[in-house]
């Protein structure tokens, strides 16, 4: 049984971004951009790495984001101006890729829309795995949607919107099973 990773693995791991929404007309988009690279250039995460991208594309406003904690799989938090704002993955949107709110203490003042693109090996790597007998599916921290999108033409089990712990905990099923278990990417 192999599972593997979406973002970086299966994915270029390069998200762009698509659209900007904003919820609070007191903000730009050059504002919410400059908000979010603020806290994000303290993240390794590839959405992080595309709001500092973009942000410097704009040559936008420099903010300081203090106090930056991190919760792998959550989101990421920090206080730029004497203000608390985060960014976590939306948790209501029709719209496909992936999407992260920008909020500004509880009330979300922008959304991101960013897509990612598979890589061209994907589809060989996934024929070559089966035709010598190994099982596949995917763990991500993305919504099912989205990865369905993605990865719906292989018809491989999905396991959305899992935290670390969770593919932990299917890892570990899987390997309870008597089965031989690697994952690919995901550190």
């Amino acid at each position: 049984m192999f599972f593997f990773d979406k973002t970086g693995t299966l994915t270029l791991g390069i998200p762009q971004l698509k659209k900007v929404t904003l919820f609070d007309k007191h903000f730009s988009q050059e504002k919410v951009l400059a908000l979010a690279a603020a806290l994000e250039q303290h993240s390794f995460h590839p959405i992080a790495k595309a709001f500092v991208k973009e942000h410097l594309s704009f040559e936008g406003e420099h903010l300081i984001a203090e106090n930056v904690e991190e919760k792998i799989g959550e989101g990421i938090t920090g206080t730029i101006g004497g203000e608390k704002y985060s960014i976590v993955q939306a948790k209501q949107s029709t719209e496909s890729g992936i999407v992260v709110d920008l909020t500004r203490g509880e009330t979300s003042i922008a959304r991101f829309f960013f897509d990612d693109e598979l890589k061209t090996e994907v589809a060989q790597t996934f024929d070559y795995l089966r035709g010598h007998g190994y099982t596949l599916g995917i763990l991500t921290g993305d919504k099912k949607k989205n990865a369905e999108r993605l990865f719906g033409q292989f018809k491989l089990p999905i396991y959305a919107e899992c935290r670390p712990e969770r593919k932990t905990e299917l890892i570990q099923r899987y390997q309870k099973e008597g089965q031989l278990v690697g994952m690919v990417g995901d550190g």
